[in-house]
């Protein structure tokens, strides 16, 4: 176990869609990784190597190539390398395995070490790694470091068929399983890699060096239960890249701990570093359950960018500040859903005893941008604080390609927690909406100090909210706080499901009694209102619509007494004058104001002036959409009709029934059909050709009994006339 010192803290996990996700990963984790749970007996208990001679010549190189298997088990060093040292190293072409396992140095690789670089390339068969350790040399001092491997210039583990094994390697300083003063290169392996349970009480759990790229390969590569006081999986002291991945990359289970939560310590529960890009990778990348006491549950960080990648998952991570993600100070975040869906989910914070739900904790100058493509979204089911000074607009869709959806989401947060935290992300410097779908929903919110709409839509849901606040300076202030909106958009399935419409809101300052109104914010509503559904189409093929609606709340307004919310230019009526596919109708929006007396008692009663726009919808009938709309559809209706008729037609019992036949009658009939249905407005004909054929034979008994039977098939074709539309079928009876 990994403790150094302090037990993290424990809190219940919530079973919901991307956690499924992540635990779906079990069985390609248990059929990628069969060995693991034989590996100590797998091993041996005796001492074993293939190599007699000097296993320990730093000015020299080690080339191990064309081997069957290596063993090297339960070796023994009193300085670096518990089974071998050399300059530089190379491992290649091992057909059947190479084992390092339960070697011990008394000081720096646990298994090997390299002055030089070392390279593990074109295996065959399985590599191992397991439970090998390095330890402080008391006699010469200075910190140890590589469990397993250390080396002074690049590694390199690459083109490898085999599955590669770290495990329960640990080391007294740095890097559990590898370290390397140069850069780290995982690249092109076609088996899977596992670094699993390996311990480093300094910094990365699994892996150190100062650079590392993992990139090209097709097998899954897992980061699980790995733990470090910084990097709980990985550190570097520059750069991560992780690109062009066809298989997974999960990190699952890391822990950077500290018995001291001062800066610098406990942080990055799966990565620390200053540079980390996820780019261009096809395969899934899912940081599930990583944990650190202080800064980023997942990651710990200074430049993020995630880009033109596969699904990227961050859930269930915990930290003391930043529930997934904390960027450091001058730090920039660019997370665009361009190749696939990232979300944020049940991530927390626990800076109080009971915790919070937190995706992204911002520090000073934090330049952070949230982007998506048309048809993938950018999630976050967990709040943002975004609070700290800074020059850098928060970006919501900054590129013209970003056309897709940056949603906020409480739907998973449980029905009974009223903690705001929990559900409202905050930025008290400058927003903008530039492109696609900024979505706020089911009861999730944002508290903005200035917030503009450049383009794009914002669109609102179940019980969401929009609200002023002060301003990251010190002391802060609302002075100069606006809200501009000028796209406004409704998910009318959410309001008629669940029955809250969303809220536009001037917030007072005060966070506890007595409450007052803030005179200083402004919330500009102007433009058109538009109608959507959970995919950002209309709505209006619902059958909610297909009936007439009274009184539905489409909007509230909490203003104060002086009118601080202006919606002089906002045209509700604009819903019908919007051409659309559906059920047909008209909308009647109206507003009803509500004038009341300040309740000091509560923030949400502090206001004095509320307004709140309901419309009522009047059905008028259908239109189908000509993507839905199937004409052919209904036409091999008549085919089936005139074909099975012309079946039955062909079936003769010839002759006059009166007639004795004691013999067996036998007949066979070609036959073919044709229908011409011309068009008519509106709906295109069609042609029906079928040809076919049909054999009967009948007898007749000595007690005038008679008993036939009769096989036909038909072969048809209808085509649509006006277009190349057409259904084939073949009919047998």
């Amino acid at each position: 176990a990994c403790m150094f010192g302090m037990t993290p803290a424990v809190y219940s996990v919530q079973t919901n869609s991307l956690e499924k996700s992540a635990l779906e990963r079990d069985e390609e984790f248990r059929t990628s990784f069969p060995l693991l749970d034989s590996l100590s007996t797998l091993t041996g208990f005796s001492p074993i190597t293939t190599f007699v001679g000097n296993r320990h010549n730093s000015p020299q190189d080690i080339v191990l190539s064309n081997y069957k298997s290596i063993d090297n088990i339960l070796l023994l060093w009193t300085s670096a390398g518990g089974a071998l040292s050399c300059n530089n190293f190379l491992l290649s072409n091992v057909e059947d395995h190479a084992f390092f396992s339960k070697n011990l140095a008394i000081g720096t690789g646990g298994a090997i070490a390299c002055q030089g670089a070392c390279t593990i390339t074109k295996n065959k068969g399985p590599l191992i790694f397991f439970s090998n350790r390095g330890l402080n040399n008391a006699s010469t001092g200075g910190e140890t470091r590589g469990g397993a491997i250390a080396c002074n210039g690049d590694f390199m583990i690459s083109q490898n068929q085999g599955t590669f094994y770290f495990v329960n390697n640990s080391v007294n300083n740095w890097g559990g399983a590898l370290s390397t003063n140069g850069h780290c290169r995982i690249q092109s392996n076609t088996g899977p890699l596992l670094f699993f349970n390996n311990t480093a009480p300094s910094a990365g759990g699994a892996l150190r060096s100062e650079n590392t790229t993992i990139s090209d390969n097709t097998r899954p590569i897992y980061f699980k239960n790995n733990c470090a006081n910084n990097g709980g999986a990985i550190q570097t002291n520059s750069t991560i890249t992780i690109k062009n991945n066809s298989g997974s990359v999960i990190f699952n289970n890391n822990t950077a701990l500290s018995a001291s939560i001062d800066s610098g310590n406990g942080s990055g529960g799966a990565i620390y570093t200053t540079s980390l890009s996820i780019d261009d990778n096809p395969g899934t990348i899912i940081f599930n359950n990583n944990y650190c006491s202080r800064d980023g549950g997942a990651i710990c960080i200074q430049s993020l960018t995630i880009k033109n990648s596969g699904h990227v998952y961050f859930t269930n991570n915990q930290g003391n500040w930043g529930g997934a993600l904390m960027l450091r100070r001058d730090s920039t975040c660019l997370l665009f859903a361009e190749q696939g869906n990232i979300a944020f989910q049940n991530n927390e914070v626990f800076l109080t005893a009971f915790g919070r739900y937190n995706a992204i904790h911002c520090t000073p100058n934090s330049n952070l941008q949230l982007g998506a493509n048309k048809g993938y979204t950018t999630a976050f089911f967990d709040p943002i604080e975004h609070q700290h000074p800074t020059t850098n607009p928060l970006i919501f869709n900054p590129n013209a390609n970003h056309q897709g959806t940056i949603l906020f989401s409480s739907a998973y947060i449980p029905e009974a927690s009223d903690y705001e935290n929990n559900f409202i992300s905050s930025s008290k410097n400058t927003s903008e909406l530039r492109n696609g779908v900024l979505s706020i929903e089911d009861r999730a919110g944002w508290q903005f100090y200035k917030f503009t709409q450049k383009g794009g839509i914002l669109k609102l849901g179940h019980a969401a909210s929009i609200a002023t606040t002060a301003n990251s300076e010190t002391p802060s202030t609302s002075v100069g706080s606006q809200v501009i909106i000028n796209n406004l958009a409704i998910n009318l399935p959410s309001i008629l499901a669940k029955g809250k419409a969303p809220t536009l809101w001037i917030r007072p300052l005060q966070s506890s009694a007595p409450f007052t109104e803030d005179n200083n914010p402004t919330i500009t509503l102007s433009g058109p209102l538009t109608l959507l559904n959970e995919e950002n189409r209309d709505p209006y093929d619902s059958m909610d619509l297909s009936e007439p609606l009274q009184n539905i709340h489409l909007l509230s307004l909490s203003d104060v007494t002086a009118r601080h919310i202006n919606t002089d230019n906002f045209h509700p009526e604009s819903l019908n004058t919007t051409e659309h596919y559906g059920y047909q109708g008209i909308w009647s929006p109206y507003w009803v104001e509500t004038i009341t007396t300040t309740n000091n008692a509560s923030i949400e009663t502090a206001n004095t002036l509320y307004r709140a726009l309901y419309a009522n919808w009047t059905p008028l009938g259908y239109k189908v959409n000509p993507e839905y709309q199937g004409d052919l559809a209904t036409t091999p209706l008549w085919q089936s009709f005139h074909t099975m008729f012309s079946l039955l037609r062909s079936y003769n019992r010839t002759g006059d029934s009166d007639i004795e036949r004691p013999f067996l009658e036998i007949q066979g009939i070609a036959d073919g059909l044709f229908v011409h249905q011309n068009s008519i407005p509106g709906t295109p004909g069609f042609r029906i050709q079928s040809t076919g054929y049909s054999l009967q034979a009948s007898s007749e008994t000595s007690l005038h009994q008679k008993i036939s039977l009769g096989f036909a098939q038909f072969f048809t074709r209808t085509k649509e006339i006006g277009s190349s539309n057409n259904v084939s079928a073949h009919n047998t009876v």
